[in-house]
């Protein structure tokens, strides 16, 4: 992951309006099985320009691969947190953030993820500067996750 490579600010009469950073470009690292790893983020479908400050691997579909949520800071800006479906056997991953409304727009500071409420699915707890989420998963209805404030 990356975080902001240049910091920017719009101001209107001396009062902040909006964050206009540019953000580091994040990267996934494939170990090549030869003690090498090569940056391969783009052939794998994950172009995330969000000032990403945490990141974080599960099977939230229930599926047997891991998937990929990654929370996004000045996400009510610029770039909303992000939940990538891994689509092994194909080298890829699809972004379903809107379809599993995981697209919360926040200024994410970290993440934490494990069945918190026991029913045996992925839950994910979002720390944010403001008022934190809970998302409660069920694994068993596709990409059906409820959000809890």
């Amino acid at each position: 992951m990356n975080y902001v490579e240049t910091p920017g600010l719009i101001m209107s009469n001396s009062i902040l309006v909006s964050f206009d950073h540019q953000c580091g470009r994040n990267r996934l690292y494939v170990n090549t099985d030869n003690m090498f790893f090569t940056e391969s983020a783009a052939s794998f479908s994950l172009i995330n320009d969000g000032c990403t400050l945490a990141a974080t691997t599960s099977d939230m579909d229930m599926d047997g691969d891991v998937d990929l949520l990654v929370a996004n800071d000045f996400g009510k800006w610029l770039q909303p947190n992000e939940l990538h479906k891994n689509n092994y056997p194909l080298a890829s991953f699809t972004d379903v953030s809107d379809r599993s409304r995981m697209n919360a727009q926040m200024y994410a500071m970290g993440l934490a993820s494990g069945d918190y409420d026991e029913d045996l699915d992925f839950d994910y707890y979002f720390t944010n500067i403001a008022q934190n989420a809970y998302f409660k998963t069920r694994a068993m209805e596709h990409l059906s996750i409820k959000r809890r404030s």
